[in-house]
């Protein structure tokens, strides 16, 4: 009986290894599925071909995702002893430096806005390439020409300011000589108030000469004649426009005769005036005939204009 009972179990255990090889020569070893393509990283190579063609269309930081800056910082992770990066970093130095030379070209001094759009290049540049010598030296003719155009604005807003003030000292110099002259214009006449009504009258010591000034004087006021143009004093000092026709006509008559004139005045101002009138509508009449005047000036000259052969 123990017999027939291991003779049952080697039997069955064949029986199994028999079976097992069937199905093993029926299957036969699994096909491996040919769609699942391994998936491989770019290499160095293929990196920097394709950072030549961005440096080469100007992609140098934008746009995102697709850059020479950004496919440089892989290519450096990738493989940071490749030889290619220190010409890659030149290459987009050289680029950001023509950008900054195009800025400053536009104008033929640069301004302060050119300046730092050219500058922020050579900034931008150093977030690629921090330790390149050529922005080194592009960035110090930058600041160069930056302190140069600050001290332009500085001595120019020196200047504008001196001006300024040159202009307001001459304006006040010119209120204070308008206004002696007016004072000496004025004690002239009283003075000569005084003496005119001294040989006529005595003297009241308690009537300021201030009232004397305002009597009009005794002399009688001389008429215009062909020779003698006479003016009001009030027009002279306003110098009025409205003397236009006497001027050109005594002109006119100055020019036909080639005559001389005096000009009457009562102080250099309104001489200057009364001749530098006569002078413009001469000229206006016959450009080259020259002018040959003299002045009498004084408190007791009537303006006028005498013609004299």
């Amino acid at each position: 009986m123990y017999k027939s009972f291991i003779t049952f179990i080697s039997i069955s255990a064949l029986a199994s290894l028999s079976l097992s090889g069937c199905m093993n020569l029926r299957t036969g070893p699994q096909p491996q599925d040919s769609s699942a393509a391994p998936i491989t990283a770019p290499t160095n190579t293929d990196l920097e071909d394709a950072i030549q063609q961005d440096i080469a269309n100007w992609r140098l930081s934008s746009p995102k995702g697709n850059n020479a800056a950004e496919k440089l910082a892989t290519l450096r992770k990738q493989n940071p002893y490749n030889s290619e990066i220190a010409n890659i970093e030149s290459q987009i130095a050289q680029r950001y430096i023509q950008l900054a030379n195009k800025a400053l070209a536009k104008q033929k001094t640069p301004n302060r806005t050119a300046l730092n759009k050219a500058l922020s290049f050579i900034n931008k540049a150093r977030t690629i390439t921090p330790t390149s010598s050529l922005l080194d030296k592009k960035e110090k003719q930058i600041n160069e020409l930056i302190s140069i155009n600050t001290q332009k604005k500085q001595l120019q807003a020196a200047k504008a300011k001196a001006k300024k003030k040159k202009l307001a000292e001459q304006k006040q110099r010119e209120a204070q000589l308008a206004s002696e002259a007016e004072k000496a214009k004025q004690t002239a006449m009283e003075n000569n108030l005084i003496h005119s009504t001294s040989n006529n009258t005595a003297f009241d010591p308690n009537q300021p000469p201030s009232s004397l000034a305002m009597r009009k004087p005794t002399t009688n006021t001389p008429s215009s004649t062909d020779d003698l143009l006479i003016f009001k004093q009030t027009d002279v000092d306003n110098q009025s426009l409205t003397l236009g026709l006497e001027l050109e006509n005594i002109s006119r008559r100055i020019v036909d005769r080639n005559a001389s004139v005096i000009v009457h005045a009562n102080s250099e101002e309104d001489f200057r005036w009364i001749n530098g009138s006569l002078k413009t509508y001469i000229y206006l009449l016959n450009s080259n005939f020259h002018l040959n005047s003299s002045a009498k000036i004084g408190p007791q000259e009537h303006p006028s204009i005498e013609l004299i052969q």
